[in-house]
């Protein structure tokens, strides 16, 4: 049976003179470590969704984020979150007309989120909340949905036998075992890590400060999209360990 095309990404780029342009260090300037925090989760919420993220009630949006990017003072942070966003509407980098009906996006979103698909072959099928803008900057760089054939995502009909080999073959390499019946209970002792967490473990890995939010923002988008049942703490460890090992192959893609 064919598997739906994906909406979201599973992974985005961020260009490595993020913390250059003069928006993010005002950002910093502005609220230090928790707005860039803040903001990188914002990305990786709307483009695990695709290139827009429709929110119910700022003020839950902004606890859920606080929770991921800091263990200690979770009230105090969301507040500060839910004025960190305010900001980046303020500033541009979220459209202010679409944050008024409940949506999180922008120009510089919609505009990356294509420019991925035409890199992955994938049509381009943006309908709601779409920016005029975006979409005349993205015509000008050659962004076609006619240009992008899409990639055959059909999943093909496993044996058990296979499917057994499979798993076998993933816990051996990885040393990682996933039990999917006791994965709540498993989840309920042992929650996902948050962003200042697996960023804390790249920091001991011998990554900078820098890579070291980008990296553990990357990870945590990539093992959301796939899904975390049955995840131990420290089998969590062993994933972002193999993720830093494999950094440059990444890299090179």
């Amino acid at each position: 049976m064919a598997r739906p095309p994906k909406k979201g990404l599973v992974y985005f780029s961020l260009d490595c003179d993020f913390f250059e342009d003069d928006k993010t260090k005002a950002l910093r300037r502005a609220y230090g470590q928790d707005g860039i925090l803040t903001y990188i989760n914002l990305l990786t919420r709307v483009y695990a969704n695709g290139y827009y993220l429709e929110y119910g009630e700022l003020s839950q949006l902004a606890l859920d984020i606080a929770e991921q990017i800091t263990n200690v003072q979770i009230k105090k942070t969301a507040a500060r979150v839910e004025e960190i966003i305010h900001y980046l509407v303020g500033r541009g980098a979220l459209d202010e007309g679409l944050f008024k009906q409940g949506v999180i996006s922008g120009e510089k979103i919609q505009e990356q989120y294509r420019l991925t698909l035409k890199k992955m072959k994938r049509v381009c099928d943006m309908q709601a909340y779409v920016l005029p803008q975006a979409l005349s900057h993205a015509e000008k760089i050659g962004v076609s949905t006619e240009e992008n054939p899409i990639i055959s995502e059909e999943t093909p009909v496993i044996s058990e036998e296979t499917r057994g080999k499979e798993k076998e073959k993933i816990t051996t390499t990885t040393t990682i075992s996933f039990n999917k019946e006791s994965g709540k209970e498993k989840n309920a002792q042992n929650p996902v890590p948050d962003l200042f967490e697996v960023r804390t473990y790249f920091r001991k890995l011998g990554f900078s400060e820098t890579e070291a939010v980008i990296e553990a923002a990357r990870f945590l988008a990539y093992n959301a999209a796939r899904g975390w049942e049955g995840l131990l703490k420290a089998e969590w460890q062993a994933l972002a360990q193999l993720w830093a090992e494999r950094k440059d192959e990444r890299d090179g893609i």
